[in-house]
């Protein structure tokens, strides 16, 4: 019943989701080098499923909130489920307008639900137990792909799943095409083939992408609701 901590979260994310990728600094005031939460708190904002405060601090030490903790792992989690409904408990009304969405699609997806009492409590301090259940839910439903993924046939769709490292657009796959739809991408997506049929991302979450088709042009198609951190694209010598 003890609460978790904003770092020890993290840390137990980066763990169960298998995050392994070269991570940026981490830029945060609060969050020095020499601390064990370091890499586990760079870790998670090079994979975009976590934001500081507007102070540019990350509050390592301070508890995590339920209504925090469902941001993060909604962050973590394709679209293509029904979004629960906030008004069915009765103190929806304490809910941050910026955990709406994360919250929403949490309870959608049957993660987070409320108390005995029939109350969400979004601004309770989550507990170990409740940390433990939540992720060991998430990995018993949830598709998620650790290893590498490289796409080189024509008209391969990846769908609904979790990628916690990088995926490859293979300069194997020519003009063909290829669709991302509803998907996660923790990693780099690296886009090395495709022609003007279009490489198409659709309802996904994307850490970053690197365009870099050598050979020709390349059309990247961006749909829905998708979200992208960061592009590079490289221009054809």
């Amino acid at each position: 019943d003890k609460s978790v901590t904003r770092a020890e979260f993290v840390s137990m994310v980066n763990n169960a989701f298998d995050i392994d990728i070269d991570y940026d600094q981490a830029s945060f005031s609060d969050v020095s080098y020499d601390k064990w939460y370091y890499k586990a708190v760079a870790t998670a904002v090079t994979a975009t499923y976590v934001a500081g405060s507007t102070d540019n601090t990350f509050r390592p030490n301070a508890p995590i909130t339920r209504q925090e903790a469902a941001v993060m792992l909604s962050n973590l989690l394709p679209n293509y489920k029904e979004k629960g409904k906030l008004k069915s408990f009765k103190d929806y009304k304490q809910l941050a307008s910026w955990a709406t969405a994360g919250m929403e699609k949490m309870i959608g997806r049957e993660y987070f639900g409320a108390y005995s009492d029939g109350l969400l409590h979004p601004t309770a301090p989550l507990t170990r137990a409740q940390a433990a259940k939540i992720l060991c839910d998430i990995l018993d439903n949830e598709t998620i792909v650790t290893r590498r993924t490289i796409v080189d046939e024509d008209k391969t769709t990846l769908s609904e799943k979790i990628y916690t490292g990088d995926v490859t657009i293979d300069e194997d796959l020519g003009d063909g095409s290829a669709e991302i739809d509803n998907c996660v991408i923790l990693g780099t997506l690296y886009v090395e083939g495709g022609g003007s049929k279009s490489i198409t991302i659709n309802n996904s979450r994307v850490a970053r992408v690197e365009v870099n088709r050598e050979d020709d042009a390349v059309h990247v198609l961006t749909k829905g609701t998708t979200v992208i951190d960061k592009v590079t694209a490289y221009e054809k010598s």
